[in-house]
């Protein structure tokens, strides 16, 4: 959104539907906008001629949050997956991923299981770097899955 002197209007739009959540980042002095979308293409776009412009996918369908991890040796983007399917057959037992900033793209390097996930942050504490992540969704669709704290290695 952008003010017009009298109120919000839009700046630029992404997709029509299933946006849930931005990361942004600075990366190789360029400025990038990782964007999650539950029902279509996740992407990651660099900041260009003063607007954002797709640069990599990341995936189908089912993202619902990002967070960067950044350590002394590199920078990573934890994508958290939520849900794929419909209503009638959900599936919610997905694979989430670490992609690694390598050369001007991100490049996968692990996936985790994850079940409804809704939410990642990092945190240090004692000279560790941690990524606690939400799950939410059982199989059976039932709000009761555990929160998982992973502890990272740099």
């Amino acid at each position: 959104m952008i003010w017009n002197g009298q109120s919000f209007a839009p700046f630029q739009e992404f997709s029509p539907q299933g946006g849930r959540a931005y990361e942004f980042f600075r990366a190789d002095g360029d400025a990038w906008l990782a964007f999650a979308n539950l029902t279509g293409e996740s992407f990651l776009c660099r900041w260009h001629a003063g607007r954002f412009v797709p640069h990599q996918s990341l995936g189908g369908p089912g993202a619902r949050e990002f967070t960067v991890v950044e350590t002394a040796q590199a920078l990573y983007l934890v994508k958290i997956n939520f849900i794929h399917g419909t209503p009638a057959a959900p599936k919610t037992d997905l694979k989430s991923c670490i992609y690694q900033w390598k050369d001007g793209q991100l490049a996968a390097v692990e996936e985790f299981p994850t079940s409804g996930g809704t939410d990642a942050a990092v945190f240090a504490a004692d000279g560790q770097l941690y990524l606690a992540v939400s799950n939410s969704l059982s199989r059976d669709i039932r709000f009761r899955e555990d929160t998982v704290i992973y502890r990272l290695r740099a």
